[in-house]
């Protein structure tokens, strides 16, 4: 099966463009950025972030990408720099005296 996002040719044009993220969701590997001027969005796909060293991003992440304009809209094809990563959760440290972590989530289902 051929990669989509490797079916650019040479002759497209591939635009240098400092993005910032609208939303990215790491489990089903994929988001959109907004041009810092411009009114489009651009698809990014989590394997063109790791091929750039990252597996996810957070909010107020700023990129700088080449963005190229395919059959489906705008895409990122590289990133070039990380500017700023946004605030990317981290796992819950320690109680130091009982070496316990208390987390705070919901249960959708649950069978005792």
């Amino acid at each position: 099966m051929q990669n989509t996002l490797d079916q650019t040719t040479p002759e497209e044009d591939l635009s240098v463009v400092k993005m910032h993220l609208k939303w990215f969701n790491g489990t089903k590997g994929f988001g959109f950025l907004v041009p810092e001027e411009g009114d489009y969005d651009a698809f990014l796909h989590i394997t063109t972030l790791q091929k750039a060293g990252l597996y996810s991003i957070g909010e107020g992440a700023v990129l700088e990408c080449r963005v190229f304009s395919g059959p489906k809209g705008h895409q990122v094809r590289e990133v070039l720099e990380v500017i700023d990563p946004g605030a990317v959760s981290t796992l819950p440290e320690a109680d130091e005296e009982s070496g316990t972590v208390t987390m705070g989530g919901l249960v959708k289902w649950y069978k005792p």
